[in-house]
């Protein structure tokens, strides 16, 4: 018998799970690997972030950027912050992500 709790659970893991390559759960994982082997990030080192439609896909800070899942992002709603989706502790959100909230509330960014 499912509860409240694992119908929210099971609901929130759709956010992160599409077939489209150019989902930010598909699309993250795949730039955090690519900014990785150009050199553009280390380790766990570097931010990113998108926001599709009324949600704002965030990657985990302290995670290595090479091996970050799509299971490993966070989802929040753009207009409350409100943590729709979040991995288990103790993986927590971008340090950055005050940083991107201020680009697409300020600039209307995408990205």
């Amino acid at each position: 018998m499912s509860t409240n709790q694992d119908v929210g659970a099971e609901d929130s893991r759709q956010l992160v799970v599409s077939s489209d390559c150019e989902h930010p759960a598909n699309l993250i994982p795949e730039l955090c690997r690519l900014f990785y082997h150009h050199g553009w990030v280390t380790g766990t080192g570097g931010g990113i972030s998108i926001r599709k439609d009324q949600n704002v896909y965030v990657a985990p800070s302290g995670v290595q950027k090479e091996r970050i899942k799509s299971s490993d992002l966070f989802v929040m709603a753009l207009s409350t912050r409100q943590v729709l989706r979040a991995p288990p502790p103790p993986i927590k959100p971008s340090a950055c992500t005050p940083l991107f909230y201020n680009a697409y509330a300020m600039r209307n960014a995408g990205a």
